[in-house]
């Protein structure tokens, strides 16, 4: 029997990048079910989680789970390596949402590109897309940060970006976090700041809110730090749509957004942090920002 070498050479497996469910278990594609059943082995970031999900839909038994979390991506990629030179393909999932969107993966897959194998995304359910969608906020563009810095400085610093931004922004917190970050927020926001928020997002108890960052720290407060479970999305519509805005520095509106920036910030910020982030924000010249703030009283 004359067999070609192609036929003795095992076909190198594929990698699946699978979202799974934000909340309702229901919410799983039918495409995602499919795809993880023709898988040999289920990277995950807490295989426990996975298999209680996939208890109840999967049709075969024989997968093989392998943990993928934050800090062990690296030395997971040989392992993956020398299961895909075998033929096995591999699907990746995380307890939530997309793997390498604000979940471990990242490393993982662009890892594995480097070596030319096939990495495909089999798409679901997205929190921030989801939450945007119900959330009235009238913009075709939205910028994602995702999860903040922990760090205080890190913080601040995206913080003072966030604040200038001239399109929605989308942010993801822990219930842990949440009560310190409307506090970090406002130490640099206008209290009176708009702020969309989703939490539990597709379980029994989701809620959607659109108030003030002010009103967002008294419920906060009134329900207290242990009562604010469930992740949240949060969303920050910007201070004024630049529809039709010109670069010019001389544009009237580019002229108001600055001071709409300096009637927000000039209690929060030093002179000349205010004026770099206006620069940045309109183009305007950092001197003649800095003698606006300075004209307006700003000490």
């Amino acid at each position: 029997m004359n067999l070609s070498k192609s036929k003795l050479i095992p076909t190198i497996g594929k990698v699946y990048v699978i979202a799974t469910p934000i909340g309702n278990i229901e919410d799983i594609t039918l495409r995602a079910i499919k795809v993880i059943n023709n898988c040999q082995y289920i990277f995950s970031e807490d295989t426990r989680h996975s298999k209680f999900l996939l208890k109840k839909y999967q049709q075969n038994n024989n997968h093989k789970f392998v943990s993928l979390f934050e800090y062990n991506q690296k030395q997971r990629i040989t392992t993956a390596i020398s299961l895909l030179k075998k033929g096995n393909n591999i699907a990746v999932v995380s307890d939530a949402g997309t793997p390498a969107i604000s979940d471990p993966g990242a490393i993982f897959i662009k890892e594995l590109s480097k070596e030319n194998i096939e990495i495909i995304p089999i798409p679901g359910a997205c929190a921030a897309v989801s939450a945007y969608s119900v959330s009235g906020i009238e913009n075709s563009s939205f910028y994602f940060q995702g999860f903040l810095p922990d760090k205080k400085n890190k913080l601040n610093r995206t913080l003072q970006k966030i604040v200038a931004c001239d399109v929605p922004v989308i942010i993801y917190e822990a219930p842990h976090r949440l009560y310190q970050t409307i506090n970090a927020m406002l130490k640099i926001f206008n209290p009176q700041r708009q702020i969309f928020i989703a939490r539990e997002m597709t379980k029994v108890y989701e809620e959607y809110l659109l108030t003030n960052l002010e009103d967002l720290l008294h419920r906060l407060s009134e329900k207290g730090k242990q009562n604010n479970k469930g992740e949240w999305v949060l969303i920050i519509p910007p201070t004024q749509k630049k529809v039709g805005v010109s670069n010019s520095p001389n544009n009237g509106q580019t002229q108001q957004i600055a001071d709409t920036l300096i009637l927000e910030l000039k209690n929060k910020l030093s002179n000349s942090q205010l004026a770099r982030i206006i620069h940045k924000a309109t183009k305007i010249d950092r001197k003649e920002i800095y003698q606006k703030i300075t004209s307006n009283g700003n000490n």
